[in-house]
């Protein structure tokens, strides 16, 4: 979908970035929300990293690593990021695609740093920028992606950026995969993810609870 995206995008006069999960591109693994019925992946979110992991094996036989010859590619291939290299940038959107909140301090520093030596290395260019997985962050995922060497960090929090914003929260517009033409302009006004902000409880770009958080 990406791939032909960029055709779109470059008729009119734009550049995308897209962000790359690392050990998923160019591979036959899946994203580990695939893996489930849509309405269980919320709660996994809430899980460390690790006990997700456990459970994704228990409950769905689905392991982060393995590959499956007969899965459809769920990102682009290999041929992908070379037919477009010319026409996007890449960023970093860890190598699994965990919530990083969720990780151990170890797990996260390889998600954030390796992953930008990896996207280096398959596109070989400079990699300047991340995407938060499923938006979620605190100060200490700030602080790994800063200490990585990145540029800027993009959250999915509803808003503008402007001159002074944090370059490391990056604010965003965003809109569905699935989203119609009249969803697409309703979602382009930023009224239904502010609507959403005001919604009680954790909102994406909050760390987790520190119970929930290993180690804390």
């Amino acid at each position: 979908r990406n791939r032909r995206l960029v055709a779109i995008a470059e008729a009119y006069g734009l550049r995308p970035t897209i962000f790359l999960c690392t050990q998923i591109v160019g591979t036959q693994r899946g994203f580990w929300f695939y893996a489930m019925p849509l309405d269980e992946v919320e709660a996994l979110k809430r899980l460390p990293w690790a006990e997700l992991q456990k459970r994704l094996v228990r409950d769905w036989s689905f392991e982060v690593t393995q590959e499956g010859s007969d899965r459809s590619p769920e990102a682009l291939s290999r041929e992908d990021l070379d037919a477009i290299a010319d026409r996007v940038d890449f960023g970093s959107h860890t190598r699994f695609h965990p919530i990083l909140p969720g990780c151990d301090e170890a797990t996260l520093e390889t998600e954030v740093a390796v992953s930008k030596r990896e996207v280096e290395a398959l596109t070989g260019r400079a990699c300047d920028h991340f995407a938060y997985p499923n938006g979620n962050f605190g100060e200490r995922e700030v602080e790994a992606v800063r200490r990585a060497g990145y540029r800027s960090a993009r959250s999915i929090e509803v808003g503008w950026t402007r001159p002074g914003s944090d370059p490391y929260r990056l604010k965003i517009t965003g809109v569905s995969d699935d989203a119609s033409v009249d969803t697409m302009v309703a979602q382009l006004s930023g009224i239904p993810g502010w609507l959403r902000s005001l919604r009680p409880g954790p909102r994406s770009g909050d760390p987790l609870p520190k119970t929930e958080r290993p180690g804390c």
